[in-house]
């Protein structure tokens, strides 16, 4: 909290260039709170460490980040029906 995305993606390469750090930035688009700055520092977490940035705006766009992320389906588009909206 109140740290730089950005420097703590500069540490961990650091420490453990093997590591990469995937970044899903839920619904951020359009919010006042976190403004353009921290969006870019956000970025700059993932980019740092050889990982993606991505940002859903929906349940089937969260579904799809999650599997590309962890490289294998995490939850089936059926229970996800079943189950109603992951995001409101």
């Amino acid at each position: 909290c109140g740290g730089s995305p950005c420097d703590v993606g500069k540490e961990l390469y650091a420490a453990a260039a093997q590591l990469t750090v995937h970044v899903i930035g839920l619904r951020v688009k359009g919010l006042s709170w976190t403004g353009e700055a921290n969006i870019v520092e956000t970025q700059c977490l993932a980019e740092h460490n050889g990982g993606l940035y991505l940002t859903p705006e929906n349940d089937d766009d969260l579904i799809a980040a999650l599997e590309k992320t962890l490289g294998c389906p995490k939850v089936s588009r059926q229970m996800a029906s079943q189950r109603g909206p992951l995001c409101n």
